[in-house]
């Protein structure tokens, strides 16, 4: 997705759902730096404050109950994903 389009959707959201702390999940892959940039761009313009993300590996991943702790234990109130 492109810049414009991240921002309209995270601003969306927080505003919809009355949030402000967000956390992302990605693929820890170079091609998903700039999403990532473009979400934190758009969370810090919507006054919410970006808590970074929690990084997938590119290889099968058998149990994903440490990633979402890592999620939880953020105190997020809104993932992107």
């Amino acid at each position: 997705a492109a810049a414009p389009e991240i921002a309209g959707g995270v601003a969306t959201a927080m505003k919809q759902l009355n949030v402000n702390k967000v956390k992302m999940v990605r693929v820890d892959i170079p091609g998903t730096v700039s999403i990532e940039a473009a979400a934190k761009a758009a969370t810090k313009s919507s006054g919410g404050t970006f808590l970074g993300s929690v990084l997938l590996p590119a290889t099968p991943i058998p149990d994903f109950s440490s990633y979402a702790q890592q999620l939880i234990s953020s105190g997020a109130t809104l993932t992107l994903g």
